[in-house]
């Protein structure tokens, strides 16, 4: 029999790799913006780059759940922009099931329940997400 060489699993976790992402979305004039990497930094994005007020990441960081895999969440006070975290990068099925919580953020904003309307926000934000 074949003796199998491995390699020792390195000891600490590597820092997830981290990416941000920001997709305009012209028909409701706002933003998705896509973070993958450490929540506190999910936040200090939303404040610094997305202008997103102080209370009310506040509030989105007194309600996170410790065991949250993944968050998206909407600023109405911004045009109805959303946010999604995750701590990793996303799995298609997972990236899909995000966007439609995405895009239905999106269209309670703006009132509308046109289900045709939603599935070309769906389609559009995921073509944006992974190009």
């Amino acid at each position: 029999m074949k003796k199998i060489k491995t390699l020792p699993l390195p000891v600490e976790a590597a820092e997830p790799e981290e990416s941000w992402r920001a997709i305009h979305i012209p028909v409701w004039k706002s933003n998705l913006f896509l973070y993958v990497g450490p929540i506190e930094r999910f936040y200090e994005h939303l404040e610094r780059d997305c202008m997103w007020p102080e209370d009310e990441v506040d509030r989105m960081r007194a309600k996170h759940k410790e065991d949250a895999t993944y968050l998206t969440a909407s600023s109405f006070g911004l045009d109805g922009d959303v946010a999604i975290w995750s701590p990793t990068k996303l799995a298609p099925e997972t990236l899909v099931h995000e966007l439609l919580h995405a895009a239905l953020m999106l269209m309670r904003s703006r009132n509308c329940e046109d289900e045709e309307a939603l599935c070309y926000t769906l389609e559009y934000l995921y073509k944006e997400a992974t190009k």
